[in-house]
């Protein structure tokens, strides 16, 4: 590295502090939640480099894209992940590997100190990754305001932290596929809706309002495109040989007893052809991974009092029951 200092150009050299220990060796754009990483520390360090990391809950890693040749490097402007449907952006408004100096940090949660391993989770990095630092995080070092970003940007990441495969090291996924594999017997996959999903998401309300016996209106494109643009909601689809066969809905609900939220999961239902075939098992599973990777410690349903045969699913997918009445107020006006 090359700065001036005065008139005279110096030579900055960065060495390592580390390298990246990880079963994960593709560099995959998405499915990074769940996964964990260690950073062992290069031979000129001691485990006193480390010492009083464990106190804090979280670092920032400081690595090196070295899978990306330098002539790879993108200076100007380009769609994020080459997606014409994303508008063209310089390459200082994105997060794309291909950067000038080839540099990414991700933050990540402290799983241990052991001696001069550090074991974090969620580090969105290969085996062999060069570490540059680790750093502590401070909340005072977060954003004081609210983070402000473009839609398309919500779109970019919405698969990006969701439960990694089982094949992270080395087996084909595809891209929207929320659980590592359904029910062999129906070869299902579940999968969280994007706002580039409005016609599976359409074939999904359809059929969850008759399989739920509800009423419904009939929803246009730009509101389902604003409702599954949304962090706070989510819709899962489970589908087979491209055939929406059951789903899920849920909501993220801030709490006031501290800085928490949980998740509401309001509606499931899976066709009747295909049910007792472990979908119904892998849509609860997918939307507890889901809320593992963002934080949220409970997820919760309910479950009419009378409906026995619904209190058995949720108590086999490993649900503890909870005595609750839920009282509905219709309007006032009439």
């Amino acid at each position: 590295m090359r700065y001036s200092k005065g008139d005279e150009p110096v030579r900055y050299e960065i060495e390592p502090v580390g390298v990246v220990s990880t079963g994960r060796r593709r560099t995959d754009d998405d499915f990074w939640g769940r996964t964990s990483a260690a950073i062992d520390l290069s031979e000129r360090f001691g485990e006193d480099a480390l010492r009083g990391l464990a106190a804090f809950s979280h670092v920032e890693v400081v690595y090196l894209f070295h899978a990306v040749p330098p002539s790879g490097a993108v200076v100007g402007a380009r769609h994020p992940r080459n997606n014409p449907s994303w508008p063209a952006v310089g390459i200082f408004a994105q997060r794309a590997k291909n950067r000038p100096n080839r540099l990414g940090s991700t933050i990540c949660r402290v799983v241990s100190v052991e001696g001069t391993r550090l074991v974090v989770a969620e580090l969105d990095a290969v085996a062999g990754t060069p570490v540059v630092d680790i750093k502590p995080v401070m909340q005072e070092f977060l954003p004081r305001e609210s983070v402000r970003q473009p839609d398309w940007s919500h779109e970019l990441m919405a698969q990006y932290w969701l439960p990694a495969s089982d094949a992270a090291d080395g087996g084909h996924r595809d891209a929207n596929d929320v659980t590592a594999g359904c029910a062999p017997a129906t070869r299902a996959r579940v999968s969280r809706l994007t706002a580039t999903d409005i016609g599976r998401a359409r074939e999904l309300f359809v059929l969850m309002t008759s399989l739920l016996e509800a009423e419904a209106e009939p929803l246009s494109d730009g509101y389902l495109a604003r409702l599954l643009r949304r962090d706070d909601f989510w819709a899962l689809a489970a589908s087979v040989e491209g055939r929406v066969v059951g789903g899920l809905t849920a909501h993220v609900l801030p709490m006031t007893r501290g800085e928490l939220a949980e998740v509401f999961v309001y509606d499931l239902a899976v066709a009747a052809e295909y049910r007792r075939q472990g979908i119904g098992r892998d849509l609860v599973a997918a939307v507890r991974a889901l809320a593992e990777s963002a934080g949220i410690p409970v997820v919760f349903v309910p479950a009419g009092g009378d409906d026995a045969r619904a209190a058995a699913f949720y108590r086999a997918a490993g649900g503890t029951p909870e005595a609750a009445t839920i009282f509905t107020f219709g309007s006032t006006s009439g």
